[in-house]
């Protein structure tokens, strides 16, 4: 019994490893341009565009990469919660976006719910330098930022 089940958790572990440079190819593709898109178009991009050029390289990937799974676990989740962001798939996604990107990222919020989300979650950085940490496309000197 016991043996069987670590001996079938070993082959598992196996094919995971094998697939992991396949799906991080994919949460990176993910991260780097996902953003500016909606639910419906991300889904588009990850699970066509860019599965099928992982696959297209003889990358070893998963068929359906997680990517909510794949890049942040249940405690952060339940922490971005308490902080004012929505618990929906497209709002922990960009929430993933936010805080796993090295740049900039775009964040298409009409109903200002990220912007909340962000200044709850950064208002001791906001505190310290207020005028470069939060800009709008219709500031005068966004150029100059």
């Amino acid at each position: 019994g016991e043996n069987a089940r670590w001996t079938e958790d070993a082959k598992n572990f196996a094919t995971r490893r094998l697939r992991l440079v396949g799906d991080v190819a994919l949460a990176c593709a993910f991260v780097t341009y996902s953003g500016p898109f909606n639910s419906e178009f991300r889904d588009r991009l990850n699970y066509t565009h860019f599965l099928n050029t992982v696959h297209s390289k003889s990358l070893p990937a998963s068929e359906k990469v997680n990517l909510v799974e794949f890049l942040v676990d249940e405690g952060t989740i339940g922490e971005w919660s308490l902080d004012g962001l929505p618990n929906d798939d497209l709002s922990i996604q960009n929430g993933i976006i936010l805080t796993q990107s090295s740049r900039y990222p775009l964040m298409v919020d009409p109903q200002g719910q990220a912007l909340h989300w962000i200044k709850r979650r950064e208002r001791h950085r906001i505190a310290v330098d207020p005028g470069s940490c939060i800009t709008t496309l219709s500031n005068r000197a966004l150029k100059d930022q």
